[in-house]
């Protein structure tokens, strides 16, 4: 979506560049660095750590790598103007004008290609994995997905063989469940530190002076009995499917793609990918496949019957800052 071709992981059925292996060495240091700025900034900005410490393309290591395995992408797409006929996100960028009507220019657009490069991929991933993983624990949720997604195959309401993003919209318990995932495993489950603007700010009735730190987080405010119910411990799709002013309510304290100003600028490519393929994945199968979950896609419960390898050990699961799967053994079969 970026440059107009993938990396290729896909394709060969493996890890290209050590992209996903420098990713994870990246969020150790990453959460730290969220989570705890005035212990970690000092250190990675001292004069003789931060050659080792603060991103650069001299390594060829955790986020080093990461810049120069973008480098390339960036530097291949030149070679290929071609590929401008796709409408990917770079020649959107390159058309854009800032406020003055000036273009952006070659640089410009390079940086913001590497936000949505690196900004949404394994938080993409962790809201896939966990969408699976609710759904395959919690057999009656599976049956109704599959009832809504069969029904909208068969009067035609979903494109084949890739549904539309408007289509997935239209589905009201396939959405209920994305709701319901990133509410109980919300991709960042930290809490990401603001300073209180200039003048201070009433925090309901307690009075916070300027300067002052404060933040929340998804994991813990997403479990709240006086906004979520008193099962909001649990996988429950059909809460998002009643009362209208509960729901609004719930809205306005869903936080896992963060709140105001600092919102996700990600989040409605990170959904558009999403529901796309979840969808599509669930509308076809008998032939049977065993692979790793880690990223995949809104497809995936329309093509195919999933289920766990193993109930026993269904998956593990580790907070990073990000929540990162692992082991998740699926078995594919064709509806």
């Amino acid at each position: 979506m970026v440059y107009g071709e993938a990396t290729g992981m896909v394709q060969q059925g493996q890890e290209v560049d050590g992209l996903i292996t420098e990713w994870h060495r990246v969020f150790t240091l990453g959460g730290l660095v969220a989570s705890l700025p005035w212990l970690i900034n000092p250190l990675i900005h001292h004069p003789l750590l931060k050659r080792f410490l603060m991103p650069s393309k001299r390594q060829d290591w955790g986020s080093g790598h990461i810049m120069l395995s973008h480098e390339k992408l960036f530097k291949r797409r030149l070679q290929k103007p071609s590929l401008a006929r796709q409408g990917n996100i770079f020649d959107k960028f390159l058309k854009t004008k800032d406020p003055n009507g000036d273009r952006l220019g070659l640089q410009a657009a390079e940086y913001e290609c590497f936000v949505f490069t690196v900004g949404a991929q394994d938080t993409t991933a962790a809201f896939m994995s966990a969408f699976v993983d609710h759904i395959l624990r919690n057999p009656d949720v599976k049956s109704r997905l599959l009832e809504e997604v069969d029904h909208f195959n068969r009067v035609g309401k979903i494109s084949f063989p890739v549904p539309s993003y408007e289509e997935t919209m239209k589905m009201p318990y396939f959405m209920a469940c994305c709701q319901e995932t990133l509410r109980l495993s919300p991709s960042v489950s930290m809490v990401l530190p603001r300073y209180v603007s200039q003048g201070g700010m009433y925090m309901g009735t307690i009075w916070v002076p300027n300067h002052t730190e404060i933040s929340a987080n998804p994991f813990v405010l997403h479990r709240d009995k006086h906004i979520f119910g008193q099962d909001a411990d649990i996988f429950n799709p059909d809460r998002w499917l009643g009362d209208a002013n509960q729901v609004r309510t719930m809205e306005k304290y869903f936080f896992a793609f963060g709140y105001g100003s600092r919102k996700c600028i990600g989040r409605h490519l990170a959904v558009f990918e999403a529901q796309k393929f979840f969808v599509q994945a669930s509308q076809s199968s008998r032939l049977i496949l065993t692979l790793r979950l880690t990223i995949r896609s809104v497809q995936f419960f329309r093509d195919f019957d999933v289920q766990y390898r193993s109930r026993e050990q269904p998956c593990r699961v580790e907070n990073w800052g990000i929540n990162v799967y692992f082991e998740q053994y699926v078995q594919l079969k064709r509806r």
